[in-house]
């Protein structure tokens, strides 16, 4: 047979069992005295998790050990119902304890919350419920929240005005002795018949369900959503993992519908604050208690007179929740996520769009921030059961190290980040920054390569094309001074003088220039395709001499030009 029984205390570790505490258990005139006796030694062995409570018909105090073991821990905080069962053979010892909590006493809708159970709200019932359904528009106060939980529940409780006064005034008086916890506002989730859920108190959750996910718009505020994803359709071999933080958190935020409304406590106003009156996505109704802190309406027909109920609230939604790691044997993440196009560019230059939409299966993560880090100082295991006391732990030479892989034959591609500290990317094709971000030449802040890189990157064929035609321009330069030399050594002016008539033309200071014929091209384009360069061919006679004249600059520049091509990178290219 289970009884109930009100949680006093919890006691999160053996430490907190002191002596004053022992003495406080144990001693007949206090108020916390055990109503079976128990050894003073014996009571400093408790474990943790285990609860010091009250039984709520007889008000009998007692000492409680987990009924599970140590490998599940149900949450459980002072103040709320608990299942206790009793192992009436150990009922007359006092080394050993009798008693054993099993979970929280699930409530009704009126006061069941994930975060912090107030049961004795529905004691409140009879005598508070608003009788009336009134608009919301026309609804100018409200029930206020409240906390009396305290000893006298018992079958003679009827609700009156006086026994809850007298519950007020005959709370539990805490020992002090339960750890840290948080009584915070957090939405409730909803299942199917199949799914595992387990639930922490603050907003965490893991569920062993299905992919029912329904595809989401980005808008926050314009969907009020008619179904939950438990109603959803379910795809047949589709078992997922969904382990949530902060679910609805931005939506919590921006999708509620508030209204400034007077909270009553005994028939008086006690503060005229908000409370949601619509809720969008996957958010809920959050309202005010009477220790002005918000939690969820758990029903909102009971507070605001009419159902107000978002029947989608908790559902896993990654545009609103925190942090979402989501496990999914077959579906489709891509549509969950609900991303604008996200493009990679193939061999060939041309734009694929990378969200393929397939269902299959799929892991995502999602959060804020996101870190893969792998530990520096790795730690060596190579001891037994037999030798651990007798040898140290070591340190291994190498660190740790992180690889993202994808798996494939010539198309295999990977990302190493190697102990030694070492980047290796390799794959068919790796491209950098995206088409879209492009701006004129020079200008652009897309791809920085290195500390403090602040030149632009060159582009090869471009500058390779310019330096040419810089190179024709000053061999035809050349040419022009040739000409005129070999004109200057061959003009004279025969006359007679003194000395008689004039010698015939000689060989002037810039000896004997050849012509030879060559190749070039205007420079017409910014942009070439490939190798090839866009230009109008044109026949360029270029002097050449012996290797101390015109000749041997002409045919330099000629070479440096021809081998323009091999200073470009082999390694990057760019648009």
């Amino acid at each position: 047979m289970f009884k109930r029984a009100v949680v006093i205390d919890v006691i999160t570790h053996p430490n907190s069992l002191t002596d004053q505490l022992i003495n406080s258990l144990t001693t007949d005139q206090s108020e916390y005295a055990l109503n079976r006796k128990k050894n003073k030694n014996f009571l400093k062995k408790l474990p943790r998790n285990a609860i010091i409570a009250s039984f709520i018909q007889s008000k009998d105090k007692f000492i409680a050990l987990p009924f599970f073991s140590s490998h599940i821990g149900f949450p459980l905080k002072p103040n709320e119902e608990v299942w206790i069962f009793e192992d009436e053979s150990l009922s007359n010892r006092s080394d050993d304890i009798e008693f054993f909590w099993v979970s929280r006493i699930h409530g009704l809708n009126l006061y069941e919350d994930a975060n912090y159970s107030h049961p004795d709200r529905k004691y409140f019932l009879k005598n508070n419920l608003q009788n009336k359904i009134v608009s919301i528009e026309d609804l100018n106060e409200i029930i206020t929240p409240q906390f009396n939980n305290g000893p006298v529940r018992d079958k003679s409780y009827n609700s009156s005005s006086r026994e809850i006064e007298n519950a007020q005034n005959n709370k539990y008086k805490s020992l002090n002795i339960s750890g840290q916890y948080i009584i915070e506002d957090i939405p409730r989730v909803t299942k199917n018949p199949g799914d595992f859920i387990i639930q922490g108190s603050n907003n965490t959750l893991i569920k062993l369900g299905t992919s029912s996910s329904v595809l989401k718009s980005t808008d926050l505020i314009d969907i009020q959503y008619s179904t939950t994803q438990a109603n959803n359709k379910i795809e047949p071999y589709s078992g997922s993992i969904d382990i949530v933080a902060g679910r609805a958190a931005l939506s919590q935020n921006l999708g509620i519908v508030k209204k400034n409304i007077n909270y009553v406590k005994d028939g008086k106003i006690i503060f005229n604050k908000s409370v949601a009156t619509k809720a969008y996505r996957n958010s809920f109704l959050p309202i005010y208690n009477e220790k002005g802190q918000t939690e969820n309406v758990k029903d909102s027909e009971y507070y605001l007179g009419s159902n107000r109920e978002n029947i989608a609230e908790g559902d896993s939604d990654f545009l609103t929740d925190t942090s979402r790691l989501f496990i999914s044997e077959y579906s489709n993440g891509d549509e969950l996520l609900n991303y604008p196009p996200v493009f990679y560019v193939d061999q060939n230059g041309e734009q694929i769009k990378s969200l393929k939409n397939k269902k299959r299966g799929f892991i995502i993560a999602k959060s804020d921030e996101i870190r893969l880090v792998a530990r520096k100082n790795v730690v060596s295991r190579t001891h037994s059961n037999t030798n651990k006391l007798e040898f140290n732990d070591k340190y291994e030479d190498e660190t740790g190290s992180i690889k993202i892989i994808k798996e494939g034959y010539n198309d295999l591609s990977y990302i190493n980040l190697e102990s030694n500290g070492c980047v290796s990317i390799d794959g068919p094709m790796i491209v950098i920054g995206d088409q879209k971000r492009a701006q004129d030449n020079g200008l652009g802040n897309n791809i920085f390569l290195g500390n403090n890189a602040v030149e632009p990157a060159v582009l090869g064929f471009m500058l390779k094309e310019r330096l040419e035609h810089f190179m024709d321009q000053v061999v035809l330069g050349f040419n022009k001074i040739g000409e005129a030399l070999n004109q200057l050594n061959e003009h004279t002016h025969a006359y007679t003088g003194p000395a008689g008539i004039t010698q015939p033309p000689q060989q002037g200071a810039a000896g004997t220039l050849k012509y030879v014929n060559i190749e070039i091209k205007d420079y017409k384009t910014e942009k070439s395709e490939n190798t090839e360069i866009e230009g109008e061919n044109k026949s360029l006679t270029t002097l050449t001499n012996n290797p101390t004249g015109l000749g041997v600059i002409i045919a330099n520049i000629n070479t440096i030009k021809t081998d323009l091509t091999k200073i470009l990178s082999t390694m990057v290219k760019t648009n």
